[in-house]
């Protein structure tokens, strides 16, 4: 049987391989963070990645690549300590920050993370992404949960979404930004109004920078958690930023992911999704 990755005996257990002292779990992630010591007295943040399919560990080795380079260049990313193997984990060591997790999203913060986001175009080149195979593999995503909802509440939007993709065009998608993948309000760090940090980047990727301006909107806005100001501002700067053909691509994608995600454990989706999802496809926002 294959242990949890977010159980705390495997964590303390790789966290002594590595010569670091568990402290606590942190708020988020998928499997679980966790503040340890180093023998150095400093504070670190331990992470083991989730497994989703295989090729894990040179998607994050990717990933380190990329994210470096905005690092060096000013962006606010904490500084990896370490990355690699152990067993079947993939784990990563990063500096900690001192702030606070994004309570709610304000203006002056969304300003900020707009100013952030502009830089993530082109920057993952040479490299890129291949839409086409990209898209295929959600098409087919999508039957999938089509027919794993079938009979439920859920399947009449399941089935809009897959037809949404099935017609999807992605000529006008770019291929070289560099792309978070999960640029959530929940993965800012602040200092009241001021922007900190933006961590969670083991899942960068080439891509299009625009799907992570539409998942900082349809996050905060389907959980509701920002002003109104900000909420304005956000919905402003899809509409500024994100051409109807690319949001109705690109909206589907995360719509596909959301729906999959919420009802994953056989569960209704909580309402949260079921809200990004609408802002997602229509733009409605409660």
């Amino acid at each position: 049987m294959v242990e949890p990755a977010e159980s705390p005996s495997l964590v303390r257990r790789l966290a002594d391989r590595l010569g670091l002292t568990v402290e606590r779990r942190l708020a988020g992630g998928e499997w679980g963070a966790y503040l340890v010591t180093g023998a150095d007295g400093d504070r670190l943040v331990l992470k083991i990645m989730p497994r989703h399919g295989t090729g894990i560990f040179e998607r994050v080795q990717l990933a380190v690549r990329l994210t470096d380079r905005l690092r060096r260049n000013g962006y606010p990313i904490p500084r990896l300590r370490d990355h690699g193997r152990w067993q079947d984990e993939v784990y990563t060591v990063q500096e900690f920050v001192d702030g606070e997790v994004c309570p709610r999203l304000t203006a002056a913060h969304v300003r900020q993370v707009y100013e952030l986001w502009r830089r993530h175009r082109g920057a993952a080149a040479p490299h890129g992404a291949d839409w086409p195979a990209e898209f295929a593999a959600q098409r087919a995503t999508g039957r999938r949960l089509c027919d794993r909802l079938a009979g439920t509440r859920q399947e009449s939007l399941a089935r809009r979404i897959t037809a949404i993709l099935d017609t999807a065009e992605t000529a006008n998608l770019r291929t070289s930004d560099l792309e978070h993948h999960d640029f959530h309000y929940r993965n800012l760090m602040v200092d009241g109004s001021r922007l900190v940090a933006v961590f969670d980047w083991e899942g960068a990727r080439p891509g299009d920078s625009r799907r992570d301006l539409l998942r900082m909107a349809s996050t905060a806005i389907g959980i509701g958690r920002l002003e109104p100001e900000a909420r304005d501002l956000l919905r402003d700067l899809v509409q500024q930023e994100v051409p109807a053909d690319v949001r109705t691509a690109l909206g589907a994608s995360l719509a596909l992911g959301d729906l999959g995600f919420g009802t994953y454990a056989g569960a209704e989706p909580p309402e949260w999704i079921l809200r990004s999802c609408a802002y997602l496809l229509d733009d409605l926002v409660p």
